[in-house]
C-alpha cells in the first residue's frame, strides 16, 4: 500500500496585546453608549404639595423620583413611578431627559410594591422632546444565567438625578414576602445610595429590574438592589389601564410537592400571617388556612 498517513501539524501562534488606557476608556464609552440610550426613557417625577410649617406660614414641598417611560396610548405617555413622591400631592411635574417639563396626571397606584403610573398629555409636550424619548424596552429578570452579568444602575442610583453606575449582579434568587404576593430581587455589587431609585438595565440596553433599596438588610443597606420586572409586568399593566389591583390582605407562601405528600397539607397558598382590618380579617381567614 503506497498510502502514507498524512500527518497533520497544528501551530499555534499566541500573540502577545499590551492593553493601554485607552482601551479601558473605550470600554466605558460603549457602557456609556447604552446608559445614554436608556436615559431617554428616563424622567425625573416632581409631586409638589402644599404644606403649613409650625408659624403658620404656607410652604411647598417636593419629593424627587426617577421615572419610567413604559406605554403610549396613542394620547400620553405613560410613567412608572415610585408612588410616594405623586400620591398626595397637588401637582405632579415631568422632567424630561433634554431638561424640558410638562404636567402629569396619576392614573393608579399600588400599595404592595409601591410603584405608581402618571399620564402626561402629547399636548403639553415639545415635538422636539417627543422625537427625543423613547419608551424603555422591558428585558426579562428571570434568566437562570443573569448572577455574574454586568449591569447599568441609571436614574438615582447615588441619589442625586441623572447619576450612572456600574457593576453585575450579584445574585437574584432572594424572594420577599409582601402582602398577597412575592417578588424575587436582584442585588448588585454596585454600591449606592440608601435613598436610589431608577433602573436596572443589561448590557443590550433592556430595562430587567426597579430599583428599590426598602427590603435590603442593614449590613448590605447600600448595595443596589431592584425588584425583579418579569413579576412586575403584569402589575405594571393594570396600573396602566386604571384597574384596580385586587386586595386581600394575606402574608403566604405556596404549599411544596414535600409538604403536600410528607403532612398531607393540600397545594395552594400556606398563610403565614393577614394584614389588619384588611378583607382576609375580617371574613375569618387565619395563619394556618391554605
Amino acid at each position: 500500500d503506497d498510502t502514507e498517513e498524512a500527518q497533520v501539524i497544528t501551530e499555534t501562534i499566541v500573540e502577545k496585546v499590551e492593553l493601554e488606557i485607552t482601551d479601558y476608556q473605550l470600554l466605558y464609552n460603549k457602557l456609556y453608549t447604552v446608559a445614554s440610550e436608556c436615559n431617554k426613557s428616563l424622567v425625573t417625577v416632581t409631586g409638589v404639595k402644599s404644606d403649613i410649617d409650625w408659624f403658620n406660614n404656607p410652604y411647598e414641598s417636593k419629593g424627587q423620583v426617577s421615572g419610567l417611560i413604559i406605554a403610549d396610548n396613542g394620547k400620553s405617555l405613560l410613567i412608572l413611578a415610585d408612588k410616594k413622591a405623586v400620591e398626595e400631592a397637588e401637582m405632579i411635574n415631568i422632567t424630561f431627559s433634554d431638561g424640558t417639563q410638562a404636567k402629569a396626571e396619576l392614573v393608579g397606584t399600588d400599595t404592595t410594591t409601591g410603584l405608581a403610573v402618571i399620564s402626561v398629555s402629547y399636548e403639553l409636550i415639545d415635538q422636539n422632546t417627543l422625537n427625543l424619548v423613547s419608551l424603555a424596552k422591558l428585558g426579562s429578570s428571570n434568566a437562570v444565567s443573569l448572577p455574574g452579568s454586568p449591569v447599568i444602575a441609571i436614574g438615582s442610583p447615588m441619589g442625586n438625578r441623572g447619576s450612572i453606575a456600574y457593576g453585575m449582579l450579584t445574585s437574584v434568587g432572594n424572594t420577599i414576602n409582601v402582602v398577597d404576593n412575592a417578588y424575587k430581587t436582584m442585588t448588585t455589587d454596585i454600591y449606592g445610595s440608601t435613598k436610589a431609585g431608577g433602573v436596572i438595565a443589561n448590557m443590550k440596553g433592556e430595562v430587567i429590574g426597579i430599583i428599590n433599596m426598602n427590603y435590603n438588610q442593614e449590613t448590605t443597606a447600600n448595595l443596589i438592589t431592584a425588584l425583579g420586572i418579569t413579576e412586575l409586568k403584569k402589575t405594571i399593566e393594570k396600573l396602566s389601564n386604571s384597574k384596580q389591583i385586587a386586595y386581600l390582605g394575606i402574608f403566604g407562601i405556596d404549599v411544596t410537592q414535600q409538604a403536600n405528600e410528607e403532612l398531607g397539607v393540600p397545594y395552594g397558598a400556606y398563610v403565614t400571617d393577614i394584614s389588619i382590618d384588611s378583607p382576609a380579617m375580617q371574613h375569618v381567614i387565619q395563619s394556618g388556612d391554605v
